[in-house]
């Protein structure tokens, strides 16, 4: 009964005219809060799809926050990879793009991130969202806008600059209407709808991060941290 009216209020809540995206102050024209309301009736159409959505949010949520926390990078972006991968670390695009962030090989390999055909760290909540931050500090560096760097995080830091106009760079206030890149756009539902689900639900299992793990197998951490193997596998 509780999850059906969270489901009912999330699918009826209104887009509001302003919000806050980090230390920009976004004004919400009615063409863009159309978009948003449709992204966000399409993602909470099915009560089934949506609430494995959250869950799987919410089991990954407090490493992601931690990681952004410690690499200062605003938590706004927390919910960018419910976007980009509904948090599937196996998720592969058509470009070839794999894991919670959707890192290309080259551009994962850039960042840090060990990619070879024992280990793929895009597919590692952990490393992969240390890339991310990495990747969105870089771009925020150039841009001074931490909207744009969204947007870069789609069509790349070039795409951007060459796509938006200089005044944009270090504003503190932006309007978001149908014009404004449509991946920013739809992000901003996915802030709203999941920004408050971690105060108001629990999962039902812990991601715990195991620290002493080198140069041993699944095999035996599962041993030592006494788990099942299969139950580590999806998420190693």
């Amino acid at each position: 009964i509780f999850f059906q009216c969270l489901f009912f209020d999330i699918f009826t809540q209104d887009v509001p005219s302003h919000m806050k995206f980090a230390d920009i102050e976004l004004h919400i024209k009615d063409d863009a809060a159309s978009i948003i309301k449709e992204r966000m009736k399409k993602l909470t159409a099915s009560a089934k799809f949506f609430e494995g959505l959250k869950n799987k949010y919410l089991l990954h949520a407090p490493i992601i926050q931690r990681v952004f926390k410690e690499q200062q990078v605003p938590l706004e972006f927390v919910f960018l990879p419910i976007m980009e991968s509904s948090l599937n670390p196996m998720a592969v695009s058509s470009s070839n793009a794999v894991g919670y962030w959707q890192f290309k090989k080259e551009s994962g390999a850039e960042l840090g991130l060990r990619i070879d055909d024992n280990i793929d760290e895009r597919k590692n909540i952990v490393s992969s969202s240390i890339a991310a931050c990495k990747y969105l500090k870089r771009s925020n560096a150039l841009l001074d806008n931490w909207v744009l760097s969204c947007q870069s995080y789609n069509v790349g830091l070039g795409g951007t600059k060459r796509s938006v106009d200089n005044s944009l760079f270090g504003t503190k206030q932006m309007t978001i209407s149908s014009a404004t890149h449509e991946y920013v756009v739809k992000y901003l539902a996915y802030i709203l709808l999941f920004q408050n689900l971690q105060i108001e639900t629990t999962p039902s299992i812990n991601l715990l991060e195991f620290a002493d793990g080198k140069n041993m197998t699944l095999d035996e951490i599962a041993s030592k941290a006494e788990l099942n193997v299969e139950d580590l596998k999806p998420h190693n």
